[in-house]
This record gives C-alpha cells, sequence and structure tokens, in this order.
C-alpha cells in the first residue's frame, strides 16, 4: 500500500510524561493528559476538522515519548501540515469514516458497548454516531480519566479501558494503513502509542 510502513516494536513508555496538549494551560497529572489527548483524538473523526483546529495541532507536541511510532507519527504530521489541503484531509476523514465504528474489527459488539456505557455510568457524547464509533469511544474513556479521583473510578476506568482498548488499537494501526493522508497516516500512529501509553499507565494485561 502507498506509503505504508512495518512499525518496528516501541520501547516501553517511562510513566513521566511530558505533554503540551490542545489547552492554554499544561496538564499537571498523567489523568489530565489523557483526558486532553483522548479528546483530541475523538474530535479527528467527527469530520468538523477546520483551519483553526489544524493550528491547534501545530502548537501540539502530544505524548513526549520518544517511541518509534511518535517519531513516524511527527514526520508524517510535519509533511501533512506544510503540503496538504484541510479538502484533501477532510475528504480522507470522509473515507476513514467507513471504518470508524469498532465493531467492524469484531473485537467488541454495539451490546457489549452499551454494556460497557451502563456499567461505568457514561453516556456517549456524540449521540448522532452509533456507541462503538471511535470518537464516542474515545470521549468516554477521556472523561472516565478526568474523573479518576478515588478507587471507585479507578475501577470504572479499568473497566472501560480493558475492554475498549484491544479494538482502539486496532482502528489505529490498521487506519494508519488504510489513511490516503499523511495527516491521517500520522493520527493512526499517535492514537497507537496512546494505546500502548494507557496499558502501560493502568498495568492492564490485554493484548494490543
Amino acid at each position: 500500500m502507498k506509503n505504508a510502513i512495518i512499525l518496528p516494536n516501541p520501547k516501553p513508555h517511562n510513566q513521566k510524561i511530558n505533554v503540551v496538549p490542545l489547552s492554554s494551560r499544561p496538564p499537571q497529572s498523567r489523568d489530565e493528559v489523557c483526558f486532553f489527548v483522548s479528546n483530541f483524538f475523538a474530535r479527528n473523526f467527527t469530520q468538523d476538522l477546520d483551519e483553526r483546529f489544524l493550528e491547534k495541532v501545530t502548537q501540539t507536541s502530544f505524548l513526549a515519548s520518544g517511541s518509534r511510532w511518535q517519531i513516524h507519527a511527527q514526520k508524517y504530521l510535519d509533511y501533512s501540515l506544510a503540503n496538504e489541503k484541510l479538502s484533501d484531509i477532510k475528504a480522507d476523514c470522509k473515507r476513514i469514516s467507513k471504518i470508524t465504528a469498532l465493531d467492524f474489527f469484531g473485537k467488541i459488539t454495539q451490546k457489549q458497548m452499551n454494556t460497557l456505557l451502563e456499567q461505568v455510568g457514561e453516556p456517549v457524547w456524540f449521540a448522532a454516531l452509533p456507541p462503538t464509533h471511535i470518537s464516542n469511544v474515545l470521549f468516554v474513556l477521556g472523561k472516565l480519566f478526568h474523573y479518576n479521583v478515588n478507587k471507585n473510578a479507578k475501577r470504572k476506568l479499568v473497566k472501560f479501558a480493558e475492554g475498549v482498548l484491544p479494538s482502539v488499537a486496532h482502528f489505529a494501526m490498521f487506519s494508519r494503513f488504510y489513511a490516503q493522508t499523511a495527516y491521517f497516516k500520522a493520527i493512526g500512529e499517535y492514537l497507537y502509542d496512546f494505546c500502548d501509553l494507557v496499558k502501560n499507565a493502568l498495568e492492564l494485561k490485554v493484548e494490543l
């Protein structure tokens, strides 16, 4: 496939994270980092990207993990922001929308997702999109990180992450090859890197 690359295994994440997310105030904790970054990724697949949003991307260092996934992603992103038109990125977003419902990959069903959402007590944010849509999944994951202030909240976060992370990682791996723009190849790489971060941060036993 054009511009496809096979990535080597990354270095494991450090628990210390240096990041400047889409906010005027840098986050103060790992959970804040995951909240902001989850919301950023969620926004990328809702088909309402605009010039202002892409300007914010240029001010974002994402997660300074130093992993090989991130290094590849940054190269794609630098190329995209210098060469690609917003119209091409939006057209690619529409194309990728064919695979944004995570039940497409067979690792989770609509019924299982609805059960998970009931168990953690969180509604979907994008009502016009299915519960398994990547944007809804990432938005809920971000909210659970935001509310991770006690043992009960941590239990909900871990349960939800265990249920959805394999599907999110599968989507990320698939989308980086399926995408036609360097922008969405970069987002796929960054998203897989983020899944690896969440898995290690929460000490999950799931396979990505």
